[in-house]
């Protein structure tokens, strides 16, 4: 059975967390060893140890090098990519650390605007980066993983002031990196997804959703000795059986934000305004739901759902158009029936046809509104009879 490894980035990513779980998982040390020794530019090793982390038991890995010539001064990336796919290692752990380190390269660059065969970067720092890019390949290709998949990526943001000046978290290459990804950002001054482990991520994961029709077979923590959080992987496998028809259905799984806020001081006019201007901007839904709110006040809990790339555009409708002084966003997976329009001809003209549809039927079509209330004026009759003469039409088709 082919073995999923699912990296959970709900607290962020780091090379250092993802092979310590890599180990915890059961990654062969002395596999991984054996090639990090005999790199064309050092020797490394990994040392490993079993550390607890605010309770949870995790393992802790150290990279050691052996090699202290030539780590000053600086190196040219091609020089770098070509002394990976000259190593002598596995062909798929060279391919795989050549896609890493190159889309790693690739985000620098158009961040500097600069070409791919003007950037140069310390020799200690690339060394260092390299090895741990390698060692992680060679552990996922130690457990013999076939795909991975990965969870929406947090990432923390801000900025702290050193002696050396300003800091910005995370690196703006980190955002080149995850361009696609869904991510949710938390005001937090540590690097908790690294430039690294951002480029692992991007370029090993196959899709980024939650542990839907997954079972978990084998769990492993990861800890890193300048972070607080432990990393989270998992060796799962999907529903056979029983659940196969439900995975290879035509429904389709998509993570959507969610973004809520109360209010109790706002008139109907200003919420209706305020829902006519989300939906124009294209949310998937909006709807109010009444509460009681502090001082036993009536209020309103106003629930907005969007894809990822349209939660900064409602923020600033909701800040701007509401009196909230702020906005909770939560990322939900949701699964959904493939949609398809159709027309079709009734006595009262064309109308469309919005069907659901499950491996490969129809399980149900509604007239949509629009058109249903447009026949219904023109014609000056009843919404429900040209409601009707659609639904009849279907029937009989």
């Amino acid at each position: 059975m082919e073995k999923f490894l699912y990296l959970d980035g709900s607290y962020g990513i780091s090379e250092d967390r993802l092979v310590g779980a890599l180990f915890d998982l059961g990654a062969d040390q002395s596999y991984v060893n054996r090639f990090l020794q005999k790199l064309p530019f050092g020797s490394f090793v990994f040392e490993v140890e079993r550390v607890k982390k605010h309770g949870i038991d995790a393992k802790q890995v150290l990279l050691r090098s052996h090699t202290v010539a030539n780590e000053e001064g600086e190196t040219k990336a091609t020089e770098i990519l070509s002394m990976i796919m000259k190593s002598k290692l596995p062909e798929r752990v060279k391919e795989r650390t050549h896609f890493i380190f190159h889309a790693l390269v690739s985000a620098y660059c158009t961040n500097q605007g600069i070409h791919i065969e003007d950037i140069t970067f310390p020799n200690g720092k690339w060394k260092t980066w390299t090895a741990k890019i390698l060692g992680i390949c060679l552990a996922i290709e130690s457990i013999g993983i076939h795909q991975i998949l990965a969870s929406p990526i947090l990432i923390g943001k801000g900025i702290v002031q050193k002696d050396t000046g300003l800091s910005f978290f995370p690196e703006p290459a980190v955002y080149e990196l995850l361009r696609g990804i869904p991510i949710t950002e938390v005001n937090m001054t540590q690097p908790i997804t690294t430039v690294v482990g951002a480029s692992l991520l991007a370029c090993l994961a196959k899709s980024f959703s939650g542990l839907n029709q997954m079972k978990m077979k084998r769990i492993g923590y990861g800890a890193a000795e300048d972070q607080e959080v432990t990393f989270r992987a998992s060796i799962v496998e999907q529903f056979r059986n029983i659940e196969s028809k439900k995975c290879n259905s035509s429904a389709r799984e998509e993570s959507i934000f969610i973004l809520e806020f109360q209010v109790d001081d706002m008139t109907g006019e200003a919420l209706g305004y305020l829902m006519q201007e989300l939906l124009e901007i294209g949310v998937l839904d909006v709807y109010y739901t009444p509460v009681y709110m502090k001082k036993n006040r009536p209020g309103t809990l106003i629930s907005v759902l969007t894809l990822l790339e349209n939660v900064e555009r409602c923020e600033e409708v909701i800040l701007t158009e509401t009196t909230t002084l702020g906005v909770r966003k939560s990322l939900w997976t949701r699964r959904i029936l493939e949609r398809k329009i159709v027309h079709v001809d009734s006595k009262f003209g064309p109308i469309r046809l919005k069907q659901a549809i499950k491996d490969g039927k129809v399980l149900r079509q509604i007239p949509e509104y629009e058109d249903v209330q447009k026949a219904a004026k023109e014609h000056h009759v009843p919404f429900y009879e040209v409601y009707m003469n659609v639904f009849s039409g279907i029937h009989k088709r």
